[in-house]
């Protein structure tokens, strides 16, 4: 035992280095995405009494993270700003997931090699290194949250002793699922593992559904009657029912690129079905922590992937396979210690698997994107936030007061919430708005932006501005459609005198004034033909006078044509 004194030590004077290096990656790594701010109008209206909605009288379900909204609600209700505490429940998060990896090490061990003391958490640690497990600490997405719910459920399972245990698993990986739906395929796979348990553990299976029927399916069916629809809108709004391989296999490769030392967890896989194969089924059963947790995680892992193959994936890199990421690599390190028993081994293995992610291959080192997949966190600086929050509260200034209706494109939900805009529209693909999610799609392309809002709906809506990135300027009249609130520049879509007159009130709106422009086109109106009259009283009709009551100025148009 002397000879493993000095490696014992250095071992843990360096976890606690580790540790701390690890949350102050992801502290440094701070971000909060643009869709974090669709949930956190959604939580504002909850703490205001208006339910849980995007815009005031619309039960539209464009989140798909209801206990974590429930939690931001709870935040706002104790005054606490929605960036700051999401920031903060992700770090824990983060945080308390490593913790559940080396306890799981810890026990791994403990079982296989009794009476041994030296150990090295191989997955906690990797965790602490991975890039991109510490960028998705945070981001305001339930991202982080829903990966330690479903660690601990993980760990709860391949560690049950008790029937209580599992009821404990259960009820953990149901909160997952009501975190984010594609955790009920962990829960179902925590389901068919206890399933495969040794024979007494089997009849446990009764305590593991227990939250599934009095938890789950009571909420599934209130929110069923609440919004109407059996999945939430951004289901439909990402046409997940349909099936894309293609883009879903260029998610995967860009992530196995980037941590290429994944390309051993097939190798692994079918090593590891092989052992369970001979060594557990053939004596009825799984049992042991080793054994349950290559069986857990090849049930999660394998449909979870699958999943994300046939969905396409994400636009935002990594982050749909963060929730198993921690799974995969506990898989790959409960692997060594069943095939390998050298232990000299296992620490040279551990060791190439760590290094590899340290030394990842960085698919995105200055931002851009890659087959409509982005690294989000490059886009969003904290300066950024500041610099849109003070923008957005500019906004409210200015439009507080009206009726104002906006249509908001990709970037611009942070602009939305904190303006209060009473009535906005998500025109990228519909998150926030029935009709635009259930249009039919008519071909593939960049995943979450595949169905734009059509025009006429937002006429039919009577949409005032656009908040949108890049604002048209190419067609006859896009330069009098451009309103500067202060230094940001959107897109009048409808001239609404109502609206309108209370813009002219505020020194740092400016816009033309479209009342007079008629008055000065009527003046010069004689000299131009008939053909051009025409076509322009078209674009005045859907701009101006089908929304404002205006039959003086739009006189002397019905009599000359």
């Amino acid at each position: 035992m002397k000879s493993t004194t000095l490696p014992k030590c250095l071992l843990w004077a360096a976890l606690p280095a580790f540790f701390v290096y690890g949350v102050y990656r992801s502290v440094a790594f701070s971000w909060i995405g643009d869709d974090a701010f669709i949930s956190f109008r959604y939580a504002r209206n909850l703490v205001d009494g208006h339910g849980l909605i995007f815009n005031l009288g619309e039960r539209v379900e464009g989140y798909t993270n209801f206990l974590w909204t429930v939690l931001i609600a709870l935040g706002m209700r104790l005054e606490i700003d929605p960036v700051d505490f999401s920031i903060a429940l992700g770090i824990a998060s983060y945080a308390i997931t490593v913790i559940v990896f080396a306890y799981l090490s810890y026990r791994q061990f403990r079982f296989e090699f009794a009476g041994a003391r030296f150990f090295v958490p191989v997955t906690a640690l990797i965790l602490l290194v991975h890039r991109d497990f510490q960028v998705w600490a945070t981001g305001g997405l339930e991202t982080s949250w829903v990966t330690m719910l479903i660690a601990l459920g993980f760990a709860t399972l391949v560690l049950a002793g008790r029937r209580t245990s599992f009821f404990v698993s259960g009820l953990l990986l149901v909160l997952a699922a009501m975190s984010r739906p594609d955790a009920m395929i962990c829960y179902f796979a925590g389901a068919a593992a206890v399933l495969f348990m040794e024979k007494g553990e089997r009849r446990s299976i009764v305590y593991y559904l227990m939250p599934l029927l009095i938890i789950y399916i009571p909420y599934w069916v209130i929110r069923y009657s609440y919004y109407g629809y059996a999945f939430p809108n951004t289901y439909y709004a990402k046409s997940a029912n349909l099936t894309f391989f293609d883009q879903g296999l260029l998610y995967l490769l860009l992530y196995v690129k980037t941590y290429y030392i994944l390309l051993l967890f097939p190798v692994a896989f079918l090593a590891a079905a092989w052992v369970l194969v001979k060594d557990s089924f053939r004596k009825r059963g799984v049992r042991g922590p080793v054994h349950r947790a290559l069986l857990a995680g090849i049930l999660i892992v394998v449909p979870f992937t699958l999943y994300i193959l046939k969905t396409g994936g994400d636009f935002m890199f990594a982050r749909f396979f963060i929730p198993i990421t921690p799974i995969i690599f506990f898989f790959l390190e409960a692997s060594l210690h069943i095939l390998i028993r050298s232990s000299r081994t296992r620490l040279l293995l551990a060791a190439v698997v760590f290094l590899s992610v340290v030394f990842r291959w960085d698919q995105f080192p200055s931002g851009g994107v890659q087959y409509g997949i982005a690294d989000e966190s490059f886009y969003y600086p904290a300066e950024k936030i500041d610099d849109n929050r003070q923008t957005g509260l500019q906004l409210k200034k200015y439009l507080s007061g009206t009726e104002a209706r906006v249509a908001y494109y990709g970037a611009h939900a942070m602009f939305v919430y904190y303006s209060e805009v009473p009535l906005a529209i998500e025109s990228d693909a519909g998150l926030t708005d029935e009709y635009i999610a259930h249009l039919p799609l008519d071909h593939r392309g960049r995943v979450g932006h595949e169905k734009k809002a059509p025009m006429q709906y937002l006429y039919e809506r009577e949409v005032n501005f656009w908040f949108k990135t890049t604002l048209p300027t190419r067609g006859a009249w896009d330069k009098v459609r451009q309103i500067s609130f202060g230094d940001y520049e959107a897109y009048i879509f409808i001239y609404e005198n109502e609206v309108m007159d209370k813009l002219k009130e505020h020194d740092g709106v400016s816009f033309v004034d479209f009342p007079d422009f008629l008055d000065n086109y009527i003046g010069r109106m004689a000299d131009l033909d008939d053909s051009r009259v025409r076509r322009d009283y078209n674009f005045f009709k859907m701009y101006y006078f089908d929304h404002n009551d205006d039959r003086e100025r739009e006189k002397p148009f019905v009599e000359r044509l």
